[in-house]
């Protein structure tokens, strides 16, 4: 997109709300929380900014790779890079007020009847939810009772459960 949403460089601050400019920097990865995440080859146009709250820099510097910002009535949030972690993605969203239903990198489905989890990893999965109650899950049949907002359940990794919502 050499023209950067038809206004050059200026186009991704127009739309962002967030001033950037061009990197000069060697790498093309970040981190955020121990995990590594971005481009796998150095593009010859990429940008970083200076206008906001740093949440991660470029590898093996202190440019700024992702920045947040108020724009007064809305938060922005820029990433120079792609591939962002989970945990990233998650924070934005728990800030901007999102409900989390995951901690961790468990997939997790919801809609107003269902709510389905795909495991990550063997062992327990603790799923955040909204309100207490009691959830049937739909496979092996049983209740799972949602205390203080969480409920546990034991699963092998790749394991799929489906819980109705009662």
């Amino acid at each position: 997109a050499p023209d950067y949403f038809g206004n050059g460089i200026d186009g991704i601050s127009n739309i962002t709300g967030i001033k950037v400019e061009n990197y000069t920097g060697d790498s093309s990865y970040a981190e955020y929380k121990g995990e590594k995440f971005g481009f796998k080859v150095r593009y010859n146009e990429m940008f970083t900014s200076n206008d906001g709250e740093v949440m991660a820099v470029y590898e093996n510097s202190d440019t700024p790779a992702v920045v947040k910002k108020d724009c007064g009535g809305f938060i922005s949030v820029y990433s120079a890079l792609g591939d962002m972690p989970a945990a990233l993605l998650k924070d934005i969203a728990r800030e901007a007020g999102v409900f989390i239903y995951s901690d961790t990198t468990d997939l997790v489905y919801v809609n107003s009847n269902i709510i389905s989890v795909c495991s990550d990893t063997d062992g327990d999965v603790t799923i955040n939810m909204p309100k207490d109650g009691t959830l049937s899950e739909m496979f092996d049949g049983g209740d799972v009772e949602v205390k203080n907002g969480k409920f546990t359940v034991n699963m092998r990794r790749g394991e799929v459960k489906m819980f109705k919502i009662n």
